[in-house]
């Protein structure tokens, strides 16, 4: 009876119209209430239970009418929507960008932003594969117009119809401008089945498109505000900080707005979109004019962000007119191209062969095939929780591979929340979410059933590490010694087999948007906070966020990796599509027949039972030895150095180098040349660069290290790491605070000067810096001083903001070199400058640089330069501390071979954000050294311990007069005489290993003889 009243009811299928059709069963229960109740008869009990079956009838015939759905439907709510396609959008950049004719319309591997930008010119079948999948959803979002969708297939489609094969798939690499194989030529085989079951779903997609081309020219003009929104994040990210933009900005935020209420407006009149999109072009016109203006007054990234946009705006929108001016010859036309691209991307799927992949005895497909040895892998993949089930499937519907190899494959269950998931190897998003793209996963079968458990799993463990969730393969924030990002798998623990994986905490953004195919909120909130922590870039979100202690810089909670991979640019796209548009894309895949007949295998019921043997938990997990290192401490503190044991630190980046000492001296190196005047003296050590400071108020003066100023009451401590040098001192209440790095983009250092008033009211103080000049051979410094001295010519620049000092050169044949110190003001404000170049005018006749005259009341930097006989580097600024407030300056000292070096160093350096950029590369240089030599940064550290002794002599470790004798073995060690030992010979530290008559002879004994730089 229900059923035929829904069938009758031409009002809707909701509550309210069942109540309004079956009144009548209201009226009869509040009658049949009614009446008992004014006559006060006892029977009202029982005509109350009358009348509440009675009114409550529509709504039981409204609960047993509703349809019956198979699978569970994603409930997006509107802004989650909205959200996931904008990250979808902005992904689709990274192909728009790096999908070119120079790269032969491939998608190039990845694209590395940090410390240089570098595109990977290489490229495998999972990249083609997602990359097409992008395409055709990148139609689906309005993005692109259906020609342009069909071009981008062809053009991929006749480069891979070009490229070597083998049995009819591609190799695993190929080099994306040359498209040769890249040695040694594989065969993988989850890669194949990709990029097999990718071209399929673009097959049936060009089937679809041409049964009605004229239905599908008219597309989603959502697509138009994906960009539009984007647009209005990024004007928002434009520093509102120049009143001469706020005009341009307000009229820019008005086109949006016109540009949001026309796309309404052809929404509600559909009839007359043809001459609105002609509208859409002209206000897109409009706002790329606008945003070049305010690129051309701003002139910074965020500016130039917003003129890429808009230009990416206009081009949407001549998109949708070039749709809805599309005549019948031309529709005719696309249909032809659409078929002839189903047939070429179908056969392409259907020539590859994967039998002979499969190892006959085991019945599981082999990782892959070496093609040049004519041999197959020896591992497998033996688990359904695998990214190789979507070959599996392919491979078994196309008949190359017994429907056995599919319940061959390993099910060990894990329990999460009372149900059971399966496990895969690494526990990895990848692994469980990647193939559900394009297949099918029933409700109730256990391959849906882990994909909603391991996504909850993964949220729980993000939450237990206090940090977003969402763990899979990914890059780290380890590099080689070329500077690139290392990749490797990362998991949940208890998720995988693989032992260790909770020794990493590395987040990819690219797995949340993977699980917005099942958790569509989760995933947006998600994706949220990682916003909030940097993760979002130009192309999309980064590829990962790396929260693991030993490869995170001192200071940071976590290291965002700069970089994006096509595949995971790809994947996200298709997830999103397939959450947006209610899994269109795996519709396409499974409706290919061959597809089709294979589908009962994706029915398999999850178990009611988890068995109690293959139960695992985080407990089980052993720490073990991975690709991390021990979770150590590689920092150094000293504290209160002026009391302390000496220490010193090294930092280099292979040609200039650097040591201070705990107290603040020290010596810079360029090569072999010595930058600044430095002598190991045990006692007074007062030559290195310094930074003093002066109370402007008070007259009262001081450095900001130990030596060579002290103040009273002060408090100091200094912090060494393997790229970092920071002094920490307080006077008062005015804290200070120098940090020391050595560049990575030059030959050079910076010195970064942070200045805390903790006081209440405000404190002008004078920052000025100083070092002796040598820029000559340490050994001819040493020797004749004063000689060395007169070569050296000073040059102060005009606003007193830099200094050049160059050396003669008094042999044509002596190496040029040349230097330049400078400050730079992060702040931008301009600071009264001076500066000095002539040590006797800087420090007095008859002092010392404890007593320096530059620091007398009323003194001031006169600006001597040229010849000056005894050349310094001095620069002032005089800054104002606001109470409670911090002010920073930083001091630069860089080095080379002519003026114009120096010039460009200057060019680079002097912004508000490169020492920010020098500090990260240090510290990602110094990462990449160690590993490189397979040390960790603790035995970084204790080297550097080590170190003090072959810098400074020290009476205590020099061993008897008797030892070093003549033929003694401590002369012998060191490979000279007693007799030729003298006050500069360089010191020498012999090691005696206790295990010797365990190694060969020539292991037995070590000494190194030298001087650390």
């Amino acid at each position: 009876m229900a059923h035929c009243l829904a069938g009758a009811s031409g009002s809707g299928n909701d509550i309210g119209s069942y109540y309004s059709m079956m009144y009548g069963a209201v009226i009869i229960g509040a009658v049949g209430l009614a009446i008992p109740v004014l006559d006060d008869s006892t029977g009202a009990f029982v005509a109350f239970a009358f009348a509440l079956f009675w009114i409550g009838s529509p709504a039981f015939a409204w609960l047993v009418s509703r349809s019956a759905e198979t699978e569970d439907r994603l409930h997006l709510l509107p802004q989650d929507v909205h959200a996931l396609r904008i990250a979808a959008r902005r992904t689709w950049h990274y192909f728009e960008n790096f999908v070119t004719a120079e790269q032969n319309h491939l998608p190039p591997d990845n694209f590395q932003e940090n410390p240089k930008p570098v595109v990977a010119s290489r490229t495998s079948p999972t990249n083609i594969g997602v990359y097409l999948l992008s395409v055709v959803s990148a139609r689906d979002f309005g993005w692109i117009s259906l020609s342009e969708a069909i071009a981008r297939i062809d053009a991929t489609m006749s480069t891979i119809e070009r490229m070597e094969r083998s049995r009819g798939h591609l190799y695993n690499w190929y080099e994306t401008t040359t498209l040769n194989p890249l040695r040694p030529t594989y065969i993988s085989a989850v890669d194949s089945g990709n990029l097999a079951g990718h071209l399929v779903t673009v097959a049936a997609t060009c089937t679809e498109w041409a049964e009605a081309p004229s239905v599908h020219l008219h597309g989603d003009v959502e697509g138009v505000l994906d960009t539009v929104a984007i647009l209005d994040e990024s004007l928002d990210e434009l520093p509102d900080d120049r009143r001469q933009l706020r005009p341009l900005r307000q009229r820019l935020a008005d086109r949006l707005d016109g540009m949001r209420r026309a796309v309404r407006t052809i929404k509600a009149q559909p009839e007359m979109a043809l001459a609105r999109t002609v509208n859409l072009t002209v206000l897109a016109g409009e706002i790329r004019k606008l945003a070049a203006a305010i690129h051309a007054e701003a002139k910074s990234t965020a500016s130039d962000i917003i003129v890429d946009w808009a230009a990416r705006l206009e081009a949407t929108c001549e998109a949708h007119v070039q749709d809805a001016q599309a005549d019948e010859k031309s529709v005719q036309a696309m249909r032809a191209k659409l078929l002839e691209l189903h047939e070429r991307t179908r056969r392409y799927a259907f020539e590859m062969e994967f039998g002979f992949l499969l190892r006959q005895d085991r019945k599981l497909l082999s990782i892959g095939y070496r093609v040049e040895e004519r041999q197959l892998d020896e591992a497998c993949y033996d688990l359904l929780a695998s990214e190789c089930r979507l070959t599996s499937l392919f491979a078994i519907a196309k008949g190359d591979l017994p429907t056995e190899h599919w319940f061959r494959l390993g099910r060990p269950i894990v329990e999460i929340g009372f149900r059971g998931a399966l496990m895969s190897w690494s526990g990895s998003m990848f692994e469980y979410l990647m193939p559900p793209l394009v297949m099918k996963e029933p409700q109730g079968s256990i391959l849906n059933q882990t994909s909603q458990l391991i996504i909850k799993r993964q949220i729980q463990y993000g939450r237990s590490k206090g940090v977003p969730w969402g763990i899979s393969e990914a890059a780290y924030n380890a590099r080689d010694r070329e500077m690139n990002y290392q990749y490797t798998n990362f998991g949940v623990p208890g998720l995988g087999l693989k032992r260790g994986l909770g020794q990493n905490t590395v987040i990819a953004p690219y797995a949340t948007i993977l699980s917005a195919q099942f958790l569509p909120r989760e995933a947006v909130a998600n994706l949220k906070r990682l916003k909030e922590i940097g993760a979002l870039g130009r192309h999309g979100y980064y590829d990962a966020v790396d929260f693991t202690p030993q490869r995170v810089p001192e200071g940071a909670t976590c290291a965002v990796v700069q970089n994006y991979f096509a595949h995971h640019s790809g994947m996200s796209i298709a997830a999103i599509a397939d959450a947006v548009f209610e899994g269109r894309l795996r519709d396409r895949f499974h409706s290919d027949p061959v597809i089709e007949s294979a589908e009962l295998l994706l029915q398999e019921k999850a178990p009611r039972e988890i068995p109690a043997d293959t139960v695992r938990t985080d407990a089980e997990e052993q720490a073990v030895a991975d690709e991390t290192e021990a979770q150590t401490p590689d920092m150094r503190v000293v504290l209160d150095p002026a009391w302390a044991l000496r220490a010193t630190n090294l930092m280099s980046n292979g040609r200039y180098s650097v040591m201070v000492t705990a107290t603040g001296s020290g010596y810079s190196r360029w090569g072999d040349f010595a930058v600044t005047r430095w002598q190991p003296d045990p006692v007074e050590d007062r030559l290195g660069s310094y930074i003093f400071l002066r109370d402007a108020d008070t007259g009262d003066w001081w450095s900001a290290t130990v030596e060579p100023k002290r103040a009273p009451g002060e408090t100091a401590q200094a912090q060494f790491s393997d790229d970092k040098a920071t002094f920490i001192k307080t006077v008062h209440s005015l804290r200070s605070e120098v940090e020391c790095i050595v560049i990575s983009e030059g030959n050079g250092e910076g010195r970064r000067v942070t200045l805390y008033n903790d006081g209440a009211t405000d404190r002008h103080i004078e920052v000025t810096s100083f070092a002796e000049l040598v820029l000559g051979q340490e050994a001819a410094d040493y020797a004749h001083p004063a000689f060395s001295k007169m070569f050296i010519e000073t040059e102060i620049a005009p606003n007193n903001n830099a200094i050049f000092a160059t050396r003669r050169k008094r042999d044509a044949g002596d190496p040029d070199i040349a230097a330049a110190h400078f400050v730079t003001d992060p702040s931008g404000l301009a600071r009264d400058g001076e500066a000095e170049t002539d040590r006797r005018a800087f420090i007095g006749r008859g002092r010392t640089i404890a007593d320096a005259a530059a620091f007398d009341p009323g003194a001031r930097l006169e600006g001597h330069a040229g010849f000056t006989l005894d050349p310094v580097a001095a620069l002032r600024r005089r800054v104002r501390v606001p109470a409670n407030k911090k002010i920073s300056l930083t001091f630069w000292t860089v080095t080379g071979a002519s003026r114009t070096e120096l010039d460009e160093a200057i060019a680079r350096l002097d912004h508000a954000e490169s020492f920010a950029r020098q500090s990260m590369l240090a510290w990602t240089r110094s990462q990449v050294q160690t590993r490189h030599m397979g040390l960790s940064l603790t035995d970084a550290s204790n080297v550097q311990k080590l170190a003090r002794y072959l810098i400074y002599p020290d009476p205590f470790l020099r061993l008897p007069s008797d030892a070093i004798a003549p033929g003694s073995v401590a002369s012998r060690a060191c490979g000279r005489p007693a007799s030729r030992v003298t006050s500069r010979s360089l010191p020498c530290v012999s090691a005696t290993l206790p295990i010797w008559r365990s190694l060969p002879r020539h292991c037995a004994s070590r000494n190194t003889c030298g001087h650390a730089a």
